[in-house]
């Protein structure tokens, strides 16, 4: 599976691209001209909203997921409305898509 990572926090990069690519998966910082079958946006990104929407409608056929704390209900809420697909806590997130990746 190739994943786009959206996410400025190089900690939280670190432990979830080791993760996703521990598990054979290629995990990109953005999308260039390669098949890509997930993208990932953290919420705590300040564009993340825009992210989100720009993502959906420059790549429809592309699995959206956004991810953040569990706490906050109206940005997991504002993510959904924005258009992304799947809403993760960000404690959940590596399980989550390690589980995508064995269902495709």
């Amino acid at each position: 599976m190739v994943i786009v990572l959206k996410s400025r926090d190089l900690m939280r990069r670190v432990r979830l691209s080791s993760a996703w690519k521990g598990a054979g998966h290629t995990v990109l910082e953005r999308q260039g001209g390669e098949r890509v079958d997930l993208i990932v946006v953290d919420l705590a990104l300040p564009d993340a909203m825009e992210q989100i929407k720009g993502d959906r409608t420059s790549h429809p056929q592309i699995t959206l997921l956004a991810f953040g704390p569990h706490t906050d209900e109206a940005a997991l809420q504002e993510a959904k409305t924005a258009g992304a697909h799947q809403i993760v806590s960000q404690g959940g997130v590596v399980k989550h898509v390690l589980g995508l990746a064995k269902e495709s």
